[in-house]
């Protein structure tokens, strides 16, 4: 071959592969993905390093936070920007900093309950205005491709390319940070526009104990069913009013009777009290489905799995630290479906959001000041909240 011909086909080779990759680059986004590089793939740092204030666990099993700052990724295109103004805490928060679930990226910022208002967005963002009040769950990205079976079908806290809000990385390995924090920046996919109805300084909680226990019951459909809510206290509480607001025969389980007459007043038809076993024995193979948001490793699950009817649901919300231990022989005879569910989808925070406007279904909340943050983490790690603590970050600043 003489070396024109080679010249030729190389110019040939070039310009085939510049026309592609020009194709390729030019295609035109959906709203929820990035235009410029896979989606998950946080953009670089901002020319100006930029800094966010929060407060963060330098160690593990930190009792104390300290105020640290770091540089965000630059808002891309499909992100938002959020000024924080409320912040949960959960028993993720608490796990997570005291290293319990092996993932440990220190310093760690908390925080995967956030409501903001919105005061910068990229120039995809259609959807959200500068001003709105929003939230943000324990979720940020997925690949949120139309090819993946799991985003496709709006399981996008399922897909392979999942990133947690905090203690987690990027694709390129740069850690997420929560929002124990004056700022946040999110994709504006898993940035949910709060009803105006509802409250901002309880509402925050809603975005992980809300939505955690209301999948399930969307997601197997619930409706009308003698529903079981075991373990009555961040998530159980909420577990109870959605219960009943899907019309659900709805009983609170918990080891005592300290939750009875809340429960009752939620509108639940009954309250069972574990320490006594005759209550346990009244209610045996009678729920269509138990909710468990029971977390502690020496629950007695033989005597759970007695509550469910013949093909009940027993559904996990709740972690154990350690592994649980039960006997498959109450689970055969009664052909239960032992299964779990993690967070929900936006499209289902979405359908959360409107049902506790439309019934005014919100968490039992206490609110503590940024300021006494270390007061709240001790009083919260010694499992003081009845049921839910929000941190205050400049609330005070929208009353």
């Amino acid at each position: 071959m003489n070396e024109n011909v080679i010249k030729a086909l190389a110019l040939t080779a070039l310009t085939v592969s510049t026309y592609f990759f020009a194709k390729n680059c030019n295609k035109k986004s959906k709203s929820n993905t990035r235009p410029d590089k896979p989606p998950g793939m946080p953009p670089k740092k901002n020319e100006k390093e930029k800094k966010f204030e929060a407060w963060a666990a330098m160690e593990e099993g930190a009792m104390h936070f300290e105020p640290y700052q770091y540089t965000p990724p630059a808002l891309g295109d499909d992100d938002v920007e959020l000024k924080v103004i409320y912040s949960a805490m959960c028993a993720s928060d608490y796990h997570q900093v005291l290293g319990h679930w092996g993932n440990k990226i220190y310093p760690l910022v908390p925080g995967h309950e956030i409501v903001g208002e919105i005061v910068a967005k990229g120039a995809n963002v259609n959807h959200l205005e500068l001003g709105d009040k929003v939230g943000i769950g324990a979720q940020r990205l997925s690949c949120l491709q139309d090819d993946c079976s799991l985003c496709s079908r709006n399981y996008e806290p399922y897909c392979d390319k999942c990133v947690w809000t905090y203690n987690h990385r990027y694709w390129d390995g740069e850690p997420t940070y929560g929002g124990y924090a004056k700022s946040v920046r999110c994709h504006s996919y898993f940035t949910i526009k709060i009803p105006e109805k509802l409250p901002l300084k309880e509402v925050a909680p809603l975005f992980c104990a809300g939505i955690t226990v209301y999948d399930p019951l969307d997601h197997f459909d619930v409706r009308g069913k003698k529903l079981a809510v075991l373990g009555i206290g961040g998530l159980g509480h909420l577990g109870v009013k959605y219960g009943v607001a899907l019309g659900n025969e709805v009983v609170g389980v918990s080891r005592t009777t300290s939750k009875r007459e809340d429960c009752l007043s939620w509108g639940a038809a009954d309250h069972i009290a574990t320490d006594d076993p005759e209550q346990l024995k009244k209610y045996k193979n009678y729920f269509d489905v138990v909710l468990c948001t029971v977390n502690g490793d020496d629950a007695p699950w033989n005597e759970y799995f007695k509550l469910c009817a013949f093909e009940g649901e027993f559904i996990f919300v709740g972690i154990p630290n350690d592994k649980i231990n039960f006997d498959a022989g109450y689970v055969l005879p009664q052909r239960l479906n032992v299964t779990g569910s993690e967070i929900g989808s936006p499209v289902v925070i979405k359908k959360m959001l409107d049902l506790s406007a439309q019934h005014n279904i919100l968490p039992v909340c206490e609110i503590w000041p940024i300021s006494k943050l270390d007061e709240a983490w001790e009083a919260f790690i010694e499992g003081k909240p009845k049921y839910r603590y929000v941190l205050d970050i400049c609330g005070s600043e929208y009353e």
